[in-house]
């Protein structure tokens, strides 16, 4: 008889896998000690806020202690949603444009990685995106809530710049704040347009390693719109620099003088143009394809901004404002004496003439101690100033 171990054994029952499932008291306990340690990383901002929150209710003003914070969280919010926003539709507009075939090359193996890593999951990535992106580029402009509150608080001061006929508050209340905005649409843009263009990469619409065209026509007309908006945006940056040379400090005295009027004022009317005409190229470059004409301009945009934006006017300035200051910076040099007054409230000084007899040697001696602390003014240096 053989013994049982020389018997042929059966087939073996397959392992069930433990399925692991997670309880809902360590789930708890998890949630408890992510909270306790945020909170612990967070301690010094919360009692720096709840200091700073009694300091304001000591003096009384705890209401400008809320109105401050909630220019911040609005500030914050609307940044970051803005964002999230264009950069979710322009991701999703990628994802949509995706050519369904791939042509044989080097890259078809990272696009087909890509599509099978992500899978289903691509919308919830595009969200993912979005909302960190955004909080990372939105939640810096809650350093700009003063220049927010006195944009929405905006006055009228009733006295207008001489160069652009525009109200002093403009200057005080608005221009801080649409300066910062037009930046930040800028910035925001251009990391918009990366963020497309790697999803088009990863989506097999671009094609920099594969023969015949680098782009199909969905991801071109896609990118197009966004190069457009940006030259836009750029635009109006230019358009706000005019009104920022009413501060400049280039000349002798602080204020738009002969070289912002003169040089600096038509070299940005001048990109002005060319920004739009780059645009309009984007957008016309859909419809007849390439986009050879459209680079071609912002090569030349780019040339234009160095020569005209900073060379011509520091060649001005030097070679024919500071030869001549005096006669060239007159009417500038006026404009400031002009506003100054105002400002100081000088502008309605009654002007009285006095005569005087003509004083002897016997008067200044016996008004040598008054006479002693009458200031004198420098000839050397007045004429260094303003020669």
């Amino acid at each position: 008889m053989r013994p049982a171990s020389d018997l042929p054994r059966g087939p073996r029952r397959p392992r069930t896998p433990r399925s692991f499932k997670v309880s809902k008291g360590r789930i708890i306990l998890l949630v408890i000690a992510a909270l306790l340690v945020l909170f612990v990383l967070s301690a010094r901002t919360l009692a720096g806020f709840y200091v700073e929150l009694l300091w304001f209710d000591s003096v009384n003003r705890g209401d400008t202690f809320w109105a401050v914070l909630k220019s911040k969280v609005f500030l914050g919010a609307v940044f970051s949603i803005g964002f999230a926003i264009v950069a979710f539709i322009s991701l999703t507009l990628a994802e949509r444009l995706a050519p369904a075939d791939l042509p044989e090359g080097p890259e078809r193996e990272v696009v087909e990685r890509y599509r099978m890593f992500v899978g289903k999951r691509t919308r919830v990535l595009r969200v993912l995106i979005s909302v960190i992106f955004g909080l990372i580029v939105g939640v810096p402009a809650v350093a700009q809530w003063q220049d927010w509150l006195l944009f929405r608080h905006s006055k009228s001061f009733g006295v207008s710049d001489p160069q652009f006929g525009v109200d002093a508050g403009f200057y005080v209340f608005r221009l801080p704040f649409l300066t910062f905005v037009v930046d930040w649409a800028f910035a925001a843009l251009v990391l918009v347009i990366l963020m497309t263009a790697a999803m088009h990469f990863l989506n097999g619409a671009v094609r920099l390693q594969m023969p015949g065209q680098r782009i199909t026509k969905g991801g071109r007309v896609h990118m197009s719109i966004l190069f457009s908006l940006l030259a836009v945006i750029k635009a109006a940056d230019y358009w706000l620099q005019r009104f920022e040379l009413t501060v400049s400090s280039r000349g002798v005295v602080q204020g738009a003088t002969y070289t912002d009027v003169n040089a600096q004022l038509p070299a940005l009317n001048l990109l002005i143009l060319i920004s739009l005409l780059v645009a309009v190229l984007f957008i016309a470059g859909i419809r007849w394809g390439g986009w050879r004409l459209p680079l071609l301009s912002m090569a030349l945009w780019a040339v234009v901004a160095v020569v005209a934006g900073a060379v011509y006017p520091a060649v001005i300035q030097r070679f024919v404002v500071q030869p001549n200051v005096t006669t060239r910076e007159r009417d500038y040099i006026a404009r400031n004496v002009e506003a100054t007054q105002r400002a100081m409230g000088l502008d309605n000084v009654e002007v009285v003439n006095l005569t005087a007899d003509e004083a002897t040697a016997a008067d200044v001696k016996a008004s040598i101690v008054p006479l002693s602390d009458t200031r004198l003014l420098d000839v050397a240096e007045m004429k260094d100033r303003f020669a």
